[in-house]
């Protein structure tokens, strides 16, 4: 579960909301990732595979290095 506190200040920086919040009654509330937030999700899921691969590419780079 994300603390709201969080999510309020990332909007903020963001400039746009992350999460719908509906409140709860008989049924219970629930919260729902926006339009917005889909698209950051899935363009951090690419940063974090962009990350992977150059971390992959220094460090052989690095062995070929000193083993040469």
């Amino acid at each position: 579960m994300v603390n709201s506190n969080y999510s309020k200040e990332a909007e903020e920086k963001l400039g746009f909301i992350l999460v719908e919040k509906h409140r709860g009654g008989a049924q219970g509330g629930n919260s729902v990732l926006t339009p917005e937030g889909k698209k950051l999700i899935e363009a951090y899921k690419e940063l974090l595979v962009e990350f992977d691969e150059s971390i992959h590419q220094i460090t052989k780079k690095f062995f070929n290095k000193i083993n040469s």
